[in-house]
């Protein structure tokens, strides 16, 4: 179940509906991870 609420606060902060502080900590950082993986993708 984590792993779909990561998914959901990577999806609303990279849409710009949410600011990556405003995510929970204790998953902040996975989000982060995520956003950091999408930008080295091109």
């Amino acid at each position: 179940m984590n792993e779909k609420i990561i998914e959901l606060y990577y999806t609303l902060v990279k849409n710009d509906r949410r600011e990556i502080e405003n995510v929970p900590e204790n998953i902040r950082g996975d989000v982060q991870a995520l956003l950091d993986a999408d930008e080295n993708v091109d």
